[in-house]
């Protein structure tokens, strides 16, 4: 079977001054299963990866399949992905939490009871059940962000595609956030998760892949254990400090 996300050779310039490359050649794989850790400084390239993966740009090179359609096949595409981006942005402030779900799972093409059911079962599973009847503008950021990840998750995707999605989290809800993931891989053996995040320690436990980018360039793609002993490091006291000290070393800082 194909890897729910196969990227080859992608190459991406945004038309600016300097003209300097966000991608440059990235090559990767994720595989079904499998949640991994996108990291980088700021300009590294991740959210402009996420968004290529997510149809929302377009790359200048390169190939990209996604639940085993290339990503020319948008419309196709699209319906095997679940994003989160920027939480503030990508909901309907005006309208409630369950409203919220509405409009996005008839946008997926749910209709009827069974649109309902989802929408019920991702409001309980983000604990947003008792403030559903909210409008999104009243709801804490951190709730933004659990509603977020509940409308990703009603088509059940194949891929799910994550930007900072932990920053605005309060201990408890990160907690709920890094169940409904393992919850989410374990009942979808198929999907895969990719996550960009400066927050590692939120999703360590779970990181199987760590896909490292330095200035648009892949420096380092493989799980934490054998990158760990590419480099020479040492285990870490937790699966958090691996990932850090991975980080550290590539990025230099």
């Amino acid at each position: 079977m194909s890897p729910p996300i196969r990227i080859v050779n992608l190459h991406k310039t945004y038309r600016r001054s300097d003209r300097r490359p966000a991608l440059c050649g990235v090559s990767a794989e994720v595989m079904a299963g499998e949640l991994a850790v996108l990291m980088g400084p700021n300009g590294a390239g991740k959210t402009t990866l996420i968004k290529i993966l997510a149809t929302l740009i377009r790359p200048d090179q390169g190939e990209v399949w996604v639940a085993g359609h290339p990503l020319a096949a948008g419309a196709t595409v699209r319906r095997h992905l679940g994003v989160v981006t920027e939480a503030e942005r990508s909901l309907f402030w005006r309208l409630d939490a369950r409203q919220n779900l509405d409009v996005f799972g008839r946008g997926y093409g749910l209709r009827g009871r069974e649109l309902r059911r989802r929408i019920e079962i991702g409001l309980e599973a983000v604990g947003l059940t008792g403030v559903a009847h909210l409008p999104v503008g009243k709801l804490s950021a951190g709730q933004r962000t659990l509603l977020a990840l509940a409308r990703a998750l009603l088509p059940q995707p194949t891929v799910l595609l994550l930007d900072e999605p932990t920053r605005s989290l309060d201990v408890a809800a990160n907690r709920r956030f890094v169940d409904l993931l393992r919850d989410y891989l374990a009942m979808t053996p198929e999907a895969a998760v990719l996550i960009a995040t400066h927050q590692p320690e939120a999703v360590a436990a779970l990181c199987r892949r760590l896909l490292v980018l330095r200035e648009g360039h892949a420096v380092a793609q493989d799980a934490p254990a054998a990158l760990l002993a590419a480099a020479g490091l040492p285990a870490g006291p937790s699966a958090a400090e691996d990932l850090r000290r991975l980080y550290v070393h590539w990025v230099g800082v």
